[in-house]
């Protein structure tokens, strides 16, 4: 059953790589538009809330922790710079949301089986709705 789940988290690993070389195509000479973007298999995105003034800081903060071994996270993607444009949900731009897409192929290859998350505005989850072969 390991082998299978890491089968399929490589397929969409792949599917993302697919529309993310898409993109740098048309950015060739401009440089890599993902040069921040990190693809992460083994972490997850957790959640500090905080309401005590006394720290110094009050509401939510995000951070990067290593992902449990009952997570049904498949992969965490970060980004900074241009990705933000492609993947955040607060902007929409060049060829249209890339998570958008992400999520359209995703379902065509797997059915509902694969949900992405938005973390915050730089970073989003994909996250596996099953527990069924590929």
């Amino acid at each position: 059953m390991q082998k299978q789940k890491l089968d399929c988290q490589k397929e969409v690993i792949e599917i993302l790589k697919v529309l993310m070389d898409k993109v740098k195509k048309e950015w060739s000479s401009n440089g890599n538009p993902f040069a921040d973007t990190q693809i992460l298999t083994d972490k997850v995105m957790t959640y500090e809330h905080n309401s005590d003034e006394s720290k110094g800081w009050t509401g939510t903060r995000s951070n990067i922790s290593e992902k449990p071994k009952d997570s049904n996270v498949v992969l965490l993607v970060t980004y900074d710079g241009v990705g933000y444009y492609y993947f955040s949900y607060c902007a929409d731009f060049g060829s249209g949301m890339l998570t958008d897409k992400l999520q359209e192929e995703l379902k065509k290859r797997f059915g509902d089986r694969f949900n992405i998350e938005h973390c915050n505005n730089w970073a989003f989850e994909v996250y596996d709705n099953e527990d069924l072969e590929c």
